[in-house]
This record gives C-alpha cells, structure tokens and sequence, in this order.
C-alpha cells in the first residue's frame, strides 16, 4: 500500500550500508545485491532486484508490512507438530573492523561517518564476543533461519541474545530506538525455541546521554550495556 521508494532508499542510505554489512557477516562467497550504494546514489542491481535479503527488509519498517501478509518460506519454528526445533545460532564469525564503505556522494551523506558506525559496530560486536567466551560461554551467530540478531549465547540458565549500536551525538535517538525494537522482535521470536525467558542485551558504544533510556530498558526487561559496564551487566 505504501511502495519504498528509490529517493527513501537514498535518504537512508546509511540504513541500507548497514544491512548489506549484516548480509556480508553471515555469507560466504560472492553476494548479488538489489542496490548499488554508489558515489552518485543508490542505484537498484539490475537483474537482482528479486534477490531481496531479509536484512533489508528488516532495515526498512514499510517492508516489513509486506513480509507479515507474505507467504513465509521458513518453517514455523513455534509449530505443535511434536517436532524437537533447531537450535538457534552458529559458530560466531568475527564482524570486518576494517570494512570500508563504498564512495558516495558527500553531500548526501559522509562516508566517514557511515564507516565510522560499521567500524565502531564491528569492534563492539567482537568485544562483546570476547567477553561471553572469557566468562566460559560460546558466542554465536545467527544460523539461516534465525532473526539477525547481533549475539547469541547461553548461559547456564537461559538464552541470551544482543543488538549492538554505535552511537553518534546525532544518532543517538534513532539507533537506541531501532535497537530496542530489533531486540523486543528477536526476543518474541527467539522465545518459543528456549525452555526459559529470553534475555535481551541492547549493547552501545558508550552511555546514552539520556538517561531515560535506562529507564526504560529496565521497564521492559532489556539490559543497557556498554563497555564499561560490559563486566557488571553481561556475566
């Protein structure tokens, strides 16, 4: 009902950067994009626009409309057929944390800025990965059919997963309120495969300068983590 369209694409170009850094983490070999993120836009692939990564929709809120009256190709891992469900996750991969960003045009948007935020990303990702194995757990990454979440792992009583955000004094707002969402969705989807509650981690590069976050991260039960308090909040 209401199409994406090519100027949307480009005004968040960033959002798109991003997803397709998330399709790069988790495959192998050689990806056909539907758009080129280039100097003069973002062109659509010609010849690939039907491959559509899941990333990208769930990077753009007007897909997911589209997704949710869709057919699902997946199984329903919540189906009461008697079936035991996979388990989530993978063996982690270490994020890029020297990705660069295709040239774009400046005016439109820094590029420095978008590699700043998939660099800081990556290096977040991986600390927090680093730590989970120190404290005597195994860090995974989404498996095929899982939501794309940033981390998974469990601990000895539950499933943990998190999201990771970069901040800038600019984003703040946006990337703490995308977090949470992504992270409210994953622990909805993640529930019905665990035996206990799903523990939601939305994990930033530094404390929010609004404190109201905490607030509310504690009234819907996500736990605020940066790296100064990635030893006290995450064990």
């Amino acid at each position: 009902e209401e199409p994406l369209t090519l100027d949307e694409l480009r005004a968040e170009s960033d959002r798109l950067a991003e997803a397709f850094a998330a399709v790069e983490a988790s495959h192998d070999g050689k990806l056909y994009k539907p758009f080129q993120i280039r100097s003069d836009g973002v062109r659509a692939g010609q010849g690939y626009l039907f491959k559509l990564p899941a990333e990208v929709v769930e990077a753009f809120p007007k897909l997911w409309r589209v997704a949710e009256v869709a057919p699902s190709p997946l199984p329903d891992r919540g189906a009461g057929d008697g079936s035991v469900p996979p388990s989530p996750g993978r063996a982690y991969r270490h994020a890029d944390e020297e990705l660069a960003v295709v040239e774009r045009d400046p005016l439109e948007v820094d590029p420095a800025v978008v590699e700043r935020g998939t660099r800081s990303h990556a290096r977040l990702q991986n600390l927090l990965a680093t730590h989970v194995e120190r404290i005597g757990y195994e860090p995974l990454s989404p498996a095929k059919d899982d939501p794309l979440y940033d981390l998974l792992w469990r601990d000895d009583s539950r499933l943990c997963v998190a999201e990771v955000k970069s901040l800038t004094e600019n984003n703040e707002e946006r990337q703490l309120r995308l977090g949470l969402g992504q992270l409210l969705r994953y622990r909805q989807r993640l529930s019905p495969i665990s035996d206990d509650d799903v523990r939601a981690f939305l994990v930033c590069e530094r404390e929010p300068r609004d404190p109201t976050w905490q607030e509310l991260c504690d009234d819907v039960g996500v736990v605020l983590v940066w790296p100064e308090m990635l030893v006290d909040r995450v064990r």
